[in-house]
């Protein structure tokens, strides 16, 4: 059964991820605007609506979706946490990595709490801001 994130997952997500009607750069200087949507935003993209942050938020999704979806057979929380993990790290920002193995082996496992917060890093510079995020999401993984 191909899974999408679900609407308390997507709330949790949202928790995380503002809505900016305008762009603006990121920590690392990227253009971004809505919801973490970076394709196409420039310091010249127009305002928009919080309905246009949802449609690109979701169509943003889509490939992280599908990626958990081929690679994962997981529970409803942990593919929303696994879900909100990848949008903020890249859809393939877990391959060759330990939680992946774990994740693939066996997503029980409560060493996954372990490989998950190494995901705390910004550039190799530990983020707090990061750790709280990775520990709310490990705790509704695991729930």
């Amino acid at each position: 059964m191909k899974r999408t994130i679900s609407t308390s997952g997507l709330n949790e997500l949202m928790d995380y991820e503002s809505f900016v009607n305008h762009p603006y750069q990121d920590g690392k200087g990227v253009w971004t605007e809505g919801i973490g949507h970076t394709e196409g935003i420039t310091k010249d993209s127009p305002n928009i609506t919080r309905e246009q942050a949802m449609k690109w938020l979701m169509e943003d999704l889509k490939p992280v979706e599908e990626y958990i979806n081929e690679h994962f057979n997981l529970t409803r929380n942990q593919f929303d946490s696994l879900a909100s993990l990848l949008f903020n790290v890249g859809v393939h920002g877990i391959d060759n990595t330990r939680l992946y193995d774990r994740l693939l082996n066996n997503p029980d496992d409560r060493h996954v709490a372990y490989e998950w917060v190494e995901f705390c890093l910004d550039d190799g510079d530990f983020e707090p801001g990061l750790l709280k995020r990775r520990c709310k999401e490990i705790i509704y993984y695991f729930s």
